[in-house]
């Protein structure tokens, strides 16, 4: 039983960058591009932002 619900988890979970969606792609490379280790408050917004119009909200 125990073996059939962790199938079931396993398989209706979805990964977001599994999609196969050119923005989303775009949006995997660009925050694999950030370096957090040097980024600013106001370079994380500015980058947030981006990503935002990259999706259209």
């Amino acid at each position: 039983k125990e073996d059939i619900k962790t199938s079931l988890n396993d398989s209706m979970q979805l990964s977001f960058f599994q999609l196969n969606d050119p923005v989303l792609e775009q949006i995997h490379e660009e925050l694999k591009n950030v370096d957090i280790n040097s980024l600013t408050p106001v370079d994380a917004l500015l980058k947030l932002n981006e990503i935002k119009k990259l999706i259209g909200n």
